[in-house]
């Protein structure tokens, strides 16, 4: 792609945020971009979010990310903000 990245390339719905599907696609464009393969111009119609399946995720409540920030920070020993491989 001669350099130039077209960061908006997975947000089809141009609203600077990616939802699931075009996070899949996104992801997808990453890897496939690490394995040597150019990033194209124009998203292929394959690659389109129109073609993924719709997921509808439930929203996280207060009291469930409580508990998830307890079990990060109790993992995250060293404070850096992530959790590695080997602490999991």
């Amino acid at each position: 792609m001669n350099g130039l990245v077209n960061r908006k390339l997975a947000d089809v719905s141009r609203n600077n945020k990616l939802d699931i599907a075009e996070f899949a696609v996104a992801m997808h464009l990453i890897q496939s971009r690490l394995k040597g393969t150019d990033i194209p111009l124009k998203l292929p119609e394959t690659l389109s979010p129109t073609y993924l399946p719709h997921v509808n995720i439930p929203p996280v409540t207060d009291k469930e990310k409580a508990v998830y920030e307890k079990a990060f920070m109790w993992k995250n020993n060293e404070k850096t903000g992530y959790i590695d491989g080997k602490a999991v």
